[in-house]
């Protein structure tokens, strides 16, 4: 009787404890979200002053290319003119004034990932893996176990 009465307390504890753990575990997911969801707005937020900030100035950098570790060559509009100017871990030097007709003005970045990622593909056509029609970049076939068509591993002979 005592064997049984300890046997149904010791079940229906396990019970809650199962069901206290799948509510605490629901309640964590929930709270990652909450976090998750935060620091995503919060982000947007920041990136909207950010370019607010940097469209209302007189200053813009235009242009940005990388010449050594930490040295840079950088292309800036300062008001209606423009600069080449270096740029070090500690020291900016200003190199020449350019005119618009020097250079040409990059264009305006596509805010869209669908938009970026069709430029990629026009600009790297066919560049790796396999496509549609079962063909690899060079144009040969490829067999549905990974090998080539002349014949590796396939048993096959011309």
């Amino acid at each position: 009787m005592l064997l049984d009465t300890l046997s149904q307390n010791a079940t229906s504890a396990a019970k809650l404890n199962q069901g206290n753990s799948i509510a605490h575990f629901f309640t964590v997911l929930i709270l990652f979200a909450l976090v998750l969801a935060a620091t995503y707005y919060t982000t947007k937020f920041v990136a909207r002053t950010q370019e607010g900030k940097a469209k209302t100035g007189n200053l813009e950098v235009l242009e940005t290319i990388v010449v050594a570790p930490g040295r840079f060559l950088q292309i800036v509009r300062i008001g209606s003119k423009y600069a080449a100017i270096g740029v070090g871990k500690e020291e900016i030097t200003f190199l020449t004034e350019l005119k618009e007709d020097d250079f040409t003005l990059p264009e305006e970045k596509s805010g869209s990932f669908a938009g970026i990622l069709q430029k990629m593909k026009e600009k790297f056509p066919n560049t790796g893996g396999t496509e549609e029609n079962g063909e690899d970049a060079k144009g040969e076939g490829t067999a549905e176990d990974g090998s080539s068509p002349e014949g590796g591993g396939s048993g096959e002979s011309e």
